[in-house]
């Protein structure tokens, strides 16, 4: 069952994977919120030698989740707060359920969570950057280079919140004698997902993607042949952004079981 679609978005899907792995293994102990103030639900959930605490509370049209682990004190909604949403959508019809529901949840809007700031006077110790360091910056191009080159194919940044897609074509499959896969994108929006998008990858823009399966299976399929919807291209550059692909038949099985993944 998916969990709160217009929560989704905001877990990346390696810790949604993660997260459902630990609440079948049995790890998340839900505990009895307080009656006393606005908290929804109260779980701990072990992490190896390591038990985290998770809280979802309200506050107004929102709710706010917290976690005691280190992945959520950086910015991120991590896999323990997953996991215990798992274990409510699961057990909620259990007898004698205290607390609130999923659906009490999907009345609210999730907000976003926000990096914790480091105590006041403790200032993180840098060494010193060797001067070649700085001169990188001389590689990349100025706003008015990038102006003067005109739009960039595809997007640039891809921000955290952002799905990839891997479509397989019938059609074009059959066309071009191989299995054909057309990248696509979703982004977070407040019902859910947005409609997919064409996702044109370069070699310039595939380490900004946010989940390491994605830029994983995105670098193997810039090793394949990209078509189009009329012929296949003889003759490919990998520099330019391209989401239409056919792959090479002896990775297919791999590549498409990683897909499913």
């Amino acid at each position: 069952m998916l969990v709160l679609p217009s929560w989704s978005p905001f877990f990346q899907s390696s810790v949604r994977m993660e997260g459902r792995a630990s609440q079948l293994a049995g790890n998340v102990q839900r505990l009895a919120p307080d009656e006393d103030n606005d908290v929804l639900l109260r779980a701990e959930v072990k992490d190896q030698d390591a038990v985290h605490t998770v809280e979802i509370s309200r506050d107004g049209r929102y709710a706010v989740a917290e976690c005691t682990c280190d992945d959520f004190a950086a910015g991120s909604f991590c896999k323990h707060i997953w996991a215990a949403l798992l274990d409510l959508d699961a057990h909620e019809d259990d007898e004698g359920h205290v607390g609130a529901t999923i659906n009490d949840l999907a009345k609210l809007r999730l907000r976003a969570p926000k990096a914790k700031k480091r105590e006041e006077g403790v200032r993180p110790v840098r060494a010193a950057e060797p001067a070649w360091v700085g001169r990188l910056s001389l590689l990349r191009p100025t706003s008015a280079e990038q102006e003067a080159d005109g739009p960039v194919d595809g997007a640039t940044i891809f921000p955290t919140q952002r799905q990839v897609c891997y479509v397989v074509m019938p059609e074009l499959s059959n066309r071009h004698h191989g299995l054909v896969v057309d990248l696509q994108q979703r982004t977070a929006i407040a019902s859910g997902w947005s409609k997919p998008k064409p996702l044109r990858v370069g070699l310039d823009t595939i380490d900004q993607l946010a989940d390491r399966v994605d830029r994983e299976l995105v670098s193997m399929m810039l090793g394949a042949t990209w078509v189009t919807q009329n012929e296949a291209s003889q003759a490919y550059r990998l520099d330019r952004g391209h989401h239409t692909y056919r792959v090479a038949p002896g990775s297919q099985r791999a590549l498409l079981q990683r897909m499913i993944a």
